[in-house]
């Protein structure tokens, strides 16, 4: 969208910049009352040991609930869709590989829904001549591919 008029009308209309705010604080509610993500909360801090097997095991059993998470993307979907300022309220991601959005996250994990970009990936690739260097932060990270296309994993 090229906002031009349509956001000078909205900035000017303080009832249109309610609706919009309005409507990101009832996403944000339903999206953090949600059991998908109260059992997933509930799920990392409940856990006696927060030993990483257990912690990506709530992750799986997050994942595995495609229906909730889809039913709340739809949700946000229908807020774009419905009102061009609306924004919806997870954190945005993004460095020169993907872009995307927080979904959740506490001290003990973090899940993000993300769009790897494969020509970033691939172009990032070949700009590498020679050696490089390999760090480990100690973090485990668990990557679910959707819509992979014919792509090998």
């Amino acid at each position: 969208m090229i906002p031009g008029s349509a956001l000078a009308a909205w900035l000017a209309d303080p009832d249109a910049q309610e609706r919009s705010f309005a409507g990101v604080m009832a996403s944000a509610d339903k999206w953090g009352h949600h059991p998908l993500m109260t059992d997933l909360e509930r799920d990392t801090v409940g856990l006696a040991e927060k030993s990483p097997a257990a912690i990506l095991a709530a992750a799986d059993r997050f994942m595995d609930r495609a229906a909730d998470f889809e039913t709340l993307l739809d949700d946000l979907i229908a807020g774009c869709r419905a009102d061009p300022f609306f924004r919806p309220p997870l954190y945005p991601l993004a460095n020169e590989l993907r872009t995307g959005l927080l979904l959740f996250h506490n001290p003990h994990l973090s899940i993000a829904l993300n769009v790897l970009s494969v020509d970033a990936l691939a172009a990032k690739k070949l700009s590498h001549a020679g050696g490089g260097s390999i760090a480990f932060d100690g973090q485990l990270t668990k990557f679910r591919y959707l819509k992979a296309g014919e792509a090998t994993l």
